[in-house]
């Protein structure tokens, strides 16, 4: 089952075209960690969690689920 977390941290990626190499890359992690916070709805470290959401440029709140808006004021 995939969480809240995984659903929208596949949304954003696709949002922006990238590949989860360059997104691994990008935040220091590897290929396979972040297919499987995608595809098997593990959960990153908060600091990872903060660089993916910087990355993606969405807030932490939504890449969580906590809010329903990418970006609130």
């Amino acid at each position: 089952m995939h969480s809240k977390f995984s659903k929208r941290l596949l949304e954003a990626r696709k949002k922006l075209n990238i590949s989860q190499k360059v997104l691994a890359d990008c935040v220091n992690i590897s290929p396979a960690s972040l297919s499987a916070y995608e595809q098997k709805g593990k959960y990153p470290t908060l600091d990872v969690a903060v660089r993916l959401a910087d990355a993606l440029n969405v807030s932490l709140d939504w890449l969580s689920g906590r809010v329903d808006e990418e970006n609130p004021v």
